[in-house]
């Protein structure tokens, strides 16, 4: 379960810097 939420927040992350790179 924990590997499954630490996935999920590095996901997360990713897509953040991804759309962050595409706006700026």
């Amino acid at each position: 379960m924990a590997f499954l939420a630490w996935h999920l927040k590095c996901f997360s992350a990713h897509n953040y810097n991804v759309h962050h790179k595409l706006l700026h």
